[in-house]
């Protein structure tokens, strides 16, 4: 459930929340020989915030949010049981929308954690994230060219031993040492940029683009999931600067379905 309560004319408070049952992920009932079912994941969610709209080029949002549960997962002995989840945090948005042009700026304060069973100390989990910031920003340009990019930044997520952490090198095929600094991995961040071209010729329309990821070349270690046996944490570099092509056809088929419709009267338009 939702709700909007406008405040002003620009400005209007929210909140929403909800409660999720479903199935545990299906990699669980792989060799699962006696016993019964593992139960449903129940995981409760709740937010509250405001949002801001100028009416014309302007947009913001600013909200807290809460989640906490139970999931199937791998214990810290190695059973199969249901773990303790939670993770919170505060996220803010702003937005710009011109003629020709767009930016969007997200802001995140985050923490997730686990933990086995009640009682037990809480512990990060391998993908948390204090902090994150992302900004996208696109141009349309004359002739049907549209340029846009986006820039990534974040927290290292955390490293669990105090030493340098064995690493593996996908491109390399090599192990290689990740520092750890303050409990924490390196700090990703990437610029991206892509470059699109449309060409329209009656009813066919032509895309094609090219899509530069991570144009700074910078490679941080990430934790990998590794299957079913998730708490064995594996590290593995991110991937290089990576470029990516593409062409998309799109035929436009009104004049076939209207040649269709008047066959059945006998006319041909």
């Amino acid at each position: 459930g939702d709700v909007r309560v406008p405040l002003t004319p620009e400005l209007a408070w929210v909140g929403e929340a909800g409660r999720l049952s479903t199935a545990p992920h299906p990699l669980f009932e792989v060799g699962y020989p006696e016993g019964g079912w593992l139960p449903l994941d129940q995981i409760s969610v709740a937010s509250t915030g405001l949002q801001w709209r100028d009416g014309v080029a302007w947009a913001a949002t600013a909200d807290v949010w809460g989640r906490s549960g139970e999931q199937a997962g791998i214990e810290t002995d190695g059973t199969l049981a249901s773990r303790q989840v939670r993770a919170g945090g505060v996220e803010a948005v702003v937005d710009w929308t011109g003629t020709t042009s767009r930016v969007r700026v997200v802001g995140q304060l985050q923490r997730s954690q686990l933990r086995d069973d009640v009682g037990q100390a809480w512990t990060l989990s391998r993908y948390d994230q204090s902090w994150r910031v992302l900004m996208l920003a696109r141009r349309e340009l004359p002739h049907a060219w549209l340029v846009s990019t986006r820039v990534r930044a974040g927290s290292g997520y955390p490293a669990f031993d105090t030493g340098p952490i064995d690493t593996f090198d996908l491109f390399q095929q090599s192990v290689r040492a990740a520092d750890v600094r303050r409990d924490r991995l390196a700090a990703p961040w990437s610029i991206d940029l892509k470059v699109s071209k449309r060409w329209t010729q009656r009813r066919l329309t032509v895309d094609a683009w090219v899509d530069l990821q991570n144009l700074t070349n910078r490679r941080t270690p990430d934790p990998v999931i590794n299957g079913i046996d998730n708490d064995v944490v594996v590290y593995a570099w991110s991937l290089p600067i990576l470029p990516l092509f593409g062409v998309d056809l799109t035929a436009r088929t009104d004049r076939l379905r209207s040649a269709r419709v008047s066959e059945d009267t006998g006319a041909w338009p």
